[in-house]
């Protein structure tokens, strides 16, 4: 008895091992990771929206409208949307922009879109009348929970 209460603990402290070593992943099969940077996206294909509705969507699920940092990410999100212009947000600090020669924001055009048709660059909306797709993002939400639980019912 005592040898088999060992042996499950054991197991346990391997099993918690392993989770420690992922402690982070998506909330659910929709989201998709962007590899091992602990940040999810989804992507709905059948939406569109205005620009107040999209960062609304997005903070229904508790994230927000994607930000692009990278050539690496947009293209990651360029292969998400797979062709269908998308809101991304247009108030951040990353230094990576990708607009289209004479698309930058202006007055009129203060948003943001990535667009398939100029290989995933950037070009100016109008954030009240134009009506897009929209792409979210969060941190990864870490296991924390699962792991309590697993220590509780393992009584570790």
């Amino acid at each position: 008895d005592k040898f088999f209460e060992m042996s499950l603990r054991q197991l346990s402290v391997v099993l918690l091992s392993a989770v420690a070593l992922s402690n982070a992943a998506c909330p659910s099969s929709d989201w998709i990771e962007y590899g091992g940077t602990n940040k999810c996206f989804k992507f709905d294909p059948e939406a569109k929206m205005s620009y107040k509705a999209a960062v609304m969507h997005c903070e229904q699920m508790g994230a927000t409208l994607v930000s692009v940092c990278s050539f690496f990410e947009n293209q990651f999100v360029r292969g998400i949307t797979r062709g269908a212009d998308t809101w991304i947000e247009p108030k951040t600090d990353c230094d990576y922009k990708n607009y289209l020669a004479g698309n930058e924001p202006s007055p009129v055009k203060e948003c943001r879109v990535i667009t398939e048709d100029w290989d995933g660059q950037w070009t100016s909306a109008d954030c009240e009348t134009e009506k897009h797709h929209v792409i979210c993002s969060m941190k990864a939400p870490l296991l924390s929970n699962r792991f309590f639980r697993f220590r509780r019912f393992f009584h570790i």
